[in-house]
């Protein structure tokens, strides 16, 4: 039940950004996602951290996957939610084991089975399910260059591959003498610099930002962020009691439940999911437990 919540807490991540966002842009919404976390990420790191195991090592790899997790992730992730919806967004997130598999294979020469193979061409084909409509033809267009909002897509796999990026480094963190609830906290907390110094520099600045949007929409952003920090600690806690493989092919039932609560709360959302999009999310589950089971 702990693995299952942490896809269930990330799905409703997904829906209420989905909903709640309406004039932030993708690192406005990560900055006040990251921050809202924090105060649940300090929580658990004084409750449940050894502190003393970790190195100046693991702090370094806790930096990188600081910010492939957050200024990569998180932020791409935000745009491809706006950009293609809930469903199509979490799906594409679900590559990331995939790139895992090709980092692992291309860094640490590990074998790739025929079954990870094929839960892999799994969840690629869910992908091509998602954005095919009733008629048969991808979202009844002549062209596939046209079938969806490419930006979106990339921006989707960009997210999948950030994060899978932040796995490996978060992983190296721990084997070198690290603690995942500190390393947590420091992914956070250099996530909300890098988008900072983003912001103040490319973007409208934190004043605007603060001023120019409606207390609603911070207050929105800020509980997404704060139930997604949430199943980030659930994941690590669920890791002490089952192996990787069963947690991450358990919390990949988020496109599932992102589908279905987009579909209650579609006057919220802004989106209707199909028929065949809650069939793309159950072959992505069944394709990632291939990979990891």
């Amino acid at each position: 039940m702990l693995a299952l919540s942490v896809g269930i807490l990330f799905a409703i991540h997904d829906v209420i950004v989905r909903g709640g966002r309406k004039r932030l842009g993708s690192r406005e919404a990560n900055l006040v996602s990251l921050i809202s976390g924090i105060p649940i990420l300090a929580f658990f790191a004084t409750i449940m951290a050894n502190k003393a195991s970790t190195t100046i090592d693991a702090l370094i790899f806790y930096l990188f996957a600081g910010v492939f997790n957050f200024t990569v992730g998180r932020a791409s992730l935000y745009i491809a939610i706006e950009r293609v919806g809930v469903s199509v967004a979490s799906l594409l997130n679900s590559t990331s084991i995939i790139f895992g598999i090709l980092i692992s294979i291309l860094v640490v020469g590990e074998f790739i089975s025929i079954q990870q193979i094929i839960g892999a061409l799994m969840i690629m084909i869910a992908i091509v399910l998602s954005t095919i409509n009733e008629s048969g033809t991808p979202e009844g267009r002549g062209s596939i260059f046209n079938f969806i909002d490419l930006k979106g897509v990339g921006a989707g796999i960009l997210s999948a591959f950030g994060i899978s990026l932040a796995i490996v480094f978060g992983r190296l963190g721990n084997l070198n003498g690290g603690d995942p609830f500190i390393g947590a906290l420091i992914a956070y907390l250099i996530g909300i610099f890098n988008e900072l110094v983003i912001i103040s520099r490319y973007g409208d600045g934190l004043k605007n930002m603060i001023y120019g949007t409606s207390r609603n929409e911070l207050v929105s952003i800020g509980i997404a962020g704060a139930i997604a920090s949430l199943g980030q600690m659930f994941r690590y806690i669920a890791l002490v009691f089952y192996s990787a493989g069963i947690v991450v092919a358990l919390q990949n039932i988020r496109p599932i439940v992102g589908t279905i609560l987009t579909s209650i709360f579609s006057k919220y959302t802004r989106e209707k999911p199909r028929l065949i999009q809650y069939l793309a999310s159950a072959v992505a589950f069944f394709g990632v437990a291939l990979i990891v089971l």
